[in-house]
């Protein structure tokens, strides 16, 4: 805490290592492990009462819930496991220096999440559901969030295409409404329609990530980002492991992960199948040793010469021949 009020800003870093989760290891809950949690709240506060800049860093491999921390933070940067060059780029991101933020590759769950699951089942349609593709609770953080230091404001549009592979192209223009000049990431998703949610017979994500793009925006100008569909970002994966076009609306979402995107409807006529699972190869069977062809030895007994079946290279019958 002294270090806290000797300094003019306040950086806090908390997480999990080696010691908490590994190879063979794993942890019982997703909270902060020690006194992490109640240090970081009393840092917090009192930053808050000394109208001090203050930020958390979290360091982590698996997800952590932070439910106590996330109102009470004015900043929360998740480093994961940075590496050998993390400081660096922590250092030029947390004082401004770049802006080139990312989006969360995963859901980050309240710390309640784990009661509301069997641990050992990854049943991932399950309610309350598994991942962004089917968890319908409220999340800490959804997949894809992720802030800046400018505010984006994004722009699309689709174009149908007359063609059998296509399904169309989606056009973005990305500018930057307030900040500096930075980068953005646009996600592509793909979200089915009720009637094709009706005619599966397997679970059905709410929407899957079929496509990104990071692009760098300058101040005052927009930046491009194309997206060209075809018919296999809007098939879905049956029961059987084969993936199929069904026939029904199906929507295209573009999102930043925040306030910015578009969505747009595909209308699919009819069904087809896009691609079926190789079949079960027939268990490995070796083949019969081959019938040894020579198999004769011309041997001598005394003064007498026989023909042996063991150990030779010859036919009965060239044996014979040979022994006489």
């Amino acid at each position: 805490m002294q270090a806290a009020k000797d300094a003019t800003q306040v950086l806090i870093f908390i997480g999990i290592g080696n010691g908490q989760e590994r190879e063979g290891i794993d942890r019982h809950n997703t909270t902060l492990p020690g006194l992490q949690e109640s240090f970081t709240l009393q840092v917090l506060d009192y930053c808050k009462t000394a109208n001090k800049r203050v930020a958390v860093v979290l360091i982590n491999g698996g997800a952590l819930a932070i439910d106590s921390i996330v109102p009470a933070a004015p900043a929360i940067v998740e480093a994961f496991y940075p590496s050998v060059r993390g400081a660096e780029a922590l250092t030029l991101a947390l004082f401004g220096d770049a802006n080139r933020w990312g989006k969360l590759p995963i859901t980050i769950y309240k710390a309640d999440y784990i009661n509301q699951v069997e641990m050992h089942n990854f049943e991932m349609s399950k309610p309350p559901g598994r991942t962004y593709k089917y968890y319908t609770g409220t999340p800490l953080f959804p997949f894809g969030y992720g802030m800046s230091y400018s505010a984006f404001t994004v722009t699309c549009k689709h174009t149908a295409e007359a063609s059998t592979s296509t399904m169309g192209v989606v056009d973005c223009s990305v500018s930057v409404g307030s900040g500096p000049a930075g980068e953005e990431v646009l996600m592509l998703f793909h979200a089915a329609g009720d009637a094709v949610r009706a005619a599966a017979k397997h679970p059905v994500p709410i929407r899957e990530l079929i496509g990104f793009d990071r692009v760098h925006v300058e101040a005052g100008v927009s930046a491009s980002v194309s997206f060209t569909l075809t018919e296999h970002h809007l098939g879905l994966v049956d029961e059987n492991g084969n993936r199929q076009l069904v026939a029904g609306d199906h929507t295209i979402q573009v999102s930043n992960g925040l306030d910015q995107g578009a969505s747009f409807t595909i209308h699919v006529p009819e069904s087809k199948v896009l691609d079926t699972v190789p079949p079960v190869p027939a268990p490995y069977s070796p083949p019969p040793p081959p019938t040894p062809q020579g198999t004769w030895l011309c041997a001598h007994s005394g003064s007498d010469k026989i023909c042996m079946p063991v150990g030779g290279t010859l036919s009965k019958g060239n044996c014979e021949s040979s022994c006489k």
